[in-house]
């Protein structure tokens, strides 16, 4: 389990970004939250990535931050 710090940190880190995501394994589905600006941040990650070339092969994740050069 993550020290305090630690998620102070983490949350701190989905405030700047604009929002953050959960998964439900049970339910086999995602859960965004964030800001209106944030989420069309999300957005426009989501797009940026989907329209990369070099992510045509699959993979497991990728980190974003709100200095991402994607977009």
């Amino acid at each position: 389990m993550p020290s305090e710090a630690v998620n102070a940190m983490t949350r701190d880190e989905w405030r700047e970004l604009g929002f953050f995501y959960d998964r439900d394994d049970t339910e086999k589905c995602w859960r965004l939250v964030g800001s209106k600006e944030g989420l069309g941040r999300f957005s426009d990650l989501l797009r940026a990535y989907a329209a990369n070339p070099r992510h045509d092969a699959k993979s497991e994740h990728d980190h974003f931050d709100k200095a991402t050069s994607l977009l």
